[in-house]
C-alpha cells in the first residue's frame, strides 16, 4: 500500500504523517515514509564522519548498527525506487507528492488546492470540509478510512 500524503507549505502533512506511523505501529504494522525535498537536502550533521566523508567528495556514505543503517548516495532516485528499499513494509506514506498519481490524502490549513488539473487522485481531505473529510485529530478514523480504501470498501 502506498498513499501520498500531500498539500501545500506549512498545512501539517508531517504532524498527520506521524500520528498516522504511531497508529499503524500500534496495530502491528510496518510503516515506512518517504520526504521528497524539493531543495537540496542535508545529508548528514556537520561535524559527523560520514558527513566529513561526503563534504570530502564520497560518492555515498553508510553507518549502521546492530539495528539500523543510514546510507547516502549521490546519485538520482525516485520515490518508485526509494519504495523498493522497503519490502517489508505494509504501509508506505509519500509525504509531498502532489501532482503524483497515487492516492492521497490533502491536509489543508483552510486553503483548498489551487485550480491545478495535475493534482489528482485526492482520496479524502484533512482539515476542511467535504466528502470524506477527517479533522487533524482523527487520526484512528483516518487511519481506518486509508485501511478500507485498500481493502477496497471505500466509506
Amino acid at each position: 500500500m502506498i498513499i501520498a500524503v500531500s498539500g501545500y507549505k506549512n498545512s501539517g502533512k508531517t504532524t498527520v504523517i506521524e500520528k498516522l506511523v504511531k497508529v499503524f505501529s500500534a496495530r502491528e504494522m510496518k510503516t515506512a515514509v518517504i520526504k521528497h525535498d524539493g531543495h537540496s537536502f542535508e545529508p548528514d550533521m556537520k561535524g559527523t564522519d560520514t558527513r566529513r566523508f561526503y563534504d570530502a567528495g564520497a560518492v555515498g556514505t553508510a553507518v549502521f548498527d546492530g539495528e539500523k543503517f543510514q546510507l547516502v548516495k549521490r546519485c538520482r532516485a525516485d520515490e518508485k525506487e526509494l519504495t523498493a528499499m522497503f519490502p517489508e513494509a505494509d504501509i508506505i506514506m509519500l509525504e509531498g507528492f502532489k501532482h503524483s498519481e497515487y492516492p492521497k490524502l490533502w491536509v489543508c490549513s483552510d486553503e483548498k488546492p489551487k485550480d491545478d488539473e495535475s493534482i489528482k487522485n485526492i482520496i479524502a481531505w484533512i482539515g476542511r470540509d467535504g466528502q470524506p473529510c477527517f479533522d487533524k485529530d482523527e487520526t484512528e478514523k483516518t487511519a481506518d478510512f486509508i485501511m478500507n480504501y485498500f481493502e477496497g470498501r471505500e466509506e
